[in-house]
């Protein structure tokens, strides 16, 4: 099942890719890339903020410190299947997530209802709890969507790389079990290339995308599609 590790810190660099970028990308590495345990799938998030959006403000302003609340599933759901509840900080450049495995309805009771928590529960559910508490309401305030390939490096599974394509956003009728539809955040053809490492990127890939101008790039995609609907801009220029 995924979502078994429960805590994690990382390095996340995040590229945006042309479709030409990404072919030139895959034709010269790919070889180098072999599937993870779940290679493709439907990731689908419900972003919870404080009425005012005072989590996404505060972070698209880029502080040393952020951190957002994301409901995720894997492909389709209902009440009953399993989501993700998860609270990810980043602290200069470190990416650290805490994830606890619930059914939907559950989850859901959780923030939006601040459901209690008892001694026997995890210490991370409690985590979970505290943060919500500390922000008072929170309501379910953006519903993203994407499909994933996911891939690790053959010669060290701690490099993981996913291409994220048809990133689809909504802010109204924001809940999983609607499903995958809405606006979408990038230019047709476009990929967000993510790389997640404990440390350096090898020479090699760092060559290839050079070959190809493949540079990082500062991208929320809660962030944008936030930027979007509340006018900021109009769409993301690639």
């Amino acid at each position: 099942m995924k979502g078994t590790l429960k805590t994690f810190e990382r390095y996340e660099t995040k590229y945006l890719l042309t479709k030409t970028q990404y072919e030139g990308f895959i034709k010269d590495y790919g070889c180098m890339l072999t599937p993870d345990d779940y290679p493709e799938s439907l990731i689908q998030n419900v972003y919870y903020d404080t009425p005012n959006y005072r989590l996404i403000r505060e972070s698209i302003e880029k502080p040393v410190y952020k951190e957002k609340l994301r409901l995720r599933a894997y492909n389709e759901i209902d009440e009953t299947g399993t989501a993700f509840l998860e609270v990810k900080k980043k602290y200069e450049g470190i990416v650290y997530k805490r994830r606890e495995t619930m059914n939907l309805k559950t989850a859901r009771k959780m923030v939006e209802e601040k459901a209690a928590v008892s001694e026997n529960d995890s210490q991370i559910k409690k985590e979970l709890a505290w943060f919500v508490k500390f922000y008072g309401r929170l309501v379910p305030a953006m519903y993203l969507s994407y499909n994933r390939v996911a891939k690790v490096h053959k010669e060290d599974p701690d490099i993981r790389i996913t291409f994220d394509r048809d990133i689809t956003f909504r802010n109204k009728d924001v809940n999983l079990t609607s499903g995958s539809y809405g606006r979408k955040l990038l230019p047709e053809g476009s990929v967000l290339m993510e790389i997640k490492v404990p440390g350096y990127l090898p020479i090699d890939m760092v060559r290839v995308m050079e070959k190809y101008r493949i540079y990082p790039t500062s991208f929320s995609k809660y962030g944008e599609a936030y930027k979007i609907v509340s006018g900021l801009h109009v769409g993301y220029a690639m």
